[in-house]
């Protein structure tokens, strides 16, 4: 989705906001969720790090918990809102807040991808 520059700054904003308070479990989380959405099957040896199949030791990413982990810490990013003042009929100042329709997934997307903010 195409956003205002006014808006997609707010949504680099909280990108940024959110990229500097993850976890570094959930970011190395994401990183092997998304190499197993593009290059299939992972395995990962008893570091954690990835490995062939035919390591010794070698066992699946666990694909389920790990999205579950992503999608409970995912939960901390919401809507954009924009707050805006009006003057109502009597000259007086209103506040107006309206949220970005959205904007939570395209942080999300920014932060973890496309492909894997999809399953978020």
């Amino acid at each position: 989705m195409h956003y205002p520059l006014e808006i997609r700054e707010e949504i680099d904003s909280a990108v940024e906001y959110h990229r500097d308070n993850m976890p570094h479990e959930i970011s190395d989380l994401a990183t092997l969720a998304s190499a197993s959405l593009t290059h299939g099957p992972l395995y990962l040896d008893e570091e954690g790090e990835e490995a062939s199949p035919f390591d010794e030791g070698a066992k699946p990413f666990p694909w389920e918990s790990a999205l579950a982990k992503i999608s409970d810490w995912a939960e901390t990013v919401q809507d954009i809102s924009i707050l805006s003042c009006e003057i109502d009929d009597e000259g007086e100042e209103m506040e107006i807040s309206e949220t970005v329709p959205d904007s939570r997934q395209a942080i999300l997307a920014s932060l973890f991808g496309k492909h894997l903010a999809e399953y978020l």
